[in-house]
């Protein structure tokens, strides 16, 4: 994986042509996984600020790589902890949670759920504190892979598949 990440940021400012000179000479299993690396990043929509976020580190502990996801109300970065060792993800809020404001709300909420709920389907949170500009930021379990989300937009999912992924959700809806 360590491999893969390389190739993926070496190539991901790279013009498409480009890209697929250099893919051609991988061997086909780390060409696919960098490809989806690739085609993951090329669909989330990325502004300059999230853009120039990657590199900073949160808490002495998070370096954050680049975004893998991006939401109303916070984006989420692939991240090194340098300390523990290992990926993971870093969902960085775009607002200051301010006491008392809904923001803060949703966010303790959100902490609570994620620390009572233990279950292999649900990501795990690992820490959590505040950022730039008083923006609170939560370092969960990244695991590496293609989401449902992604599986869907690739076309239908065979049934037996289907099957497990639903049985994952509604076990994990069991321990809400």
């Amino acid at each position: 994986r360590k491999v893969e990440r390389r190739l993926f940021l070496r190539l991901r400012d790279q013009a498409q042509g480009l890209r697929e000179a250099e893919l051609a000479r991988l061997p086909i299993v780390i060409r696919n996984r960098v490809r989806m690396l690739l085609q993951h990043f090329d669909n989330v929509e990325v502004n300059e600020d999230e853009r120039t976020r990657s590199g900073l580190i949160l808490d002495q502990r998070f370096l954050l790589e680049h975004v893998i996801a991006k939401g109303g109300f916070a984006t989420v970065y692939l991240a090194q902890d340098v300390k523990g060792g290992g990926s993971v993800a870093v969902k960085l809020f775009q607002q200051p949670a301010r006491e008392g404001s809904w923001l803060a709300k949703r966010l303790e909420g959100e902490i609570e759920s994620m620390q009572r709920i233990q279950h292999p389907s649900v990501v795990k949170l690992f820490h959590h504190g505040l950022g730039p500009e008083e923006r609170p930021y939560l370092v969960m379990e990244y695991i590496h892979g293609v989401t449902l989300r992604q599986s869907l937009r690739q076309g239908k999912i065979e049934v037996g598949r289907a099957i497990r992924i639903m049985r994952q959700v509604l076990s994990a809806l069991e321990e809400v």
